[in-house]
């Protein structure tokens, strides 16, 4: 925790507050739940050494793709987008379920959509929305496989050339 001697080379106490660095992430978090490699409490807020995405997630979940648990959030390394999903639909190799958020690497666009509305390249289906590269143009359409292009939900996506 952090005190008078942070314990810490890279944090300094103020008198009133713990000074990290600032490319730390600085989320809610629990004593018991920051412990470990690459994760420091403050005694207020659990740190990740290094930039994240937080969204909320459970413990059991919050394994793999890099993540860490802070008690309370899943911590990814960015970019990665996290969105409204399922358990059994966020099951991609690109993906991570938090128990509570599917996240999915990249920086995503996401529009609702089945399993089935979900097709064609660099698409990843997250239980309840189809996720696109962010940098895709997406458009309201049909027949998206004849024009070369993904299906996302009620969308039409596809690189910019």
């Amino acid at each position: 925790s952090c005190g008078k001697d942070c314990g810490n080379d890279l944090v300094s106490w103020s008198g009133s507050q713990c000074c990290v660095p600032q490319f730390w992430t600085c989320v809610a978090g629990t004593i018991g739940g920051c412990n470990g490699k690459d994760k420091f409490w403050t005694g207020t807020y659990c740190c990740a050494e290094k930039p994240m995405h937080c969204v909320g997630g459970l413990s059991s979940a919050c394994q793999g793709h890099g993540s860490v648990f802070t008690g309370t959030k899943c911590c990814l390394p960015p970019p990665t987008t996290c969105i409204a999903g399922s358990m059994n639909g966020c099951d991609g190799k690109n993906q991570l379920w938090t128990g509570t958020y599917c996240c999915v690497d990249g920086a995503q666009q996401c529009y609702p959509s089945a399993a089935s509305d979900c097709k064609g390249p660099y698409t990843s289906f997250t239980g309840s929305q189809c996720c696109v590269p962010e940098d895709f143009k997406c458009w309201y359409g049909s027949n998206c496989e004849q024009q070369g292009a993904s299906r996302a939900g009620t969308n039409c996506c596809s690189q910019q050339m």
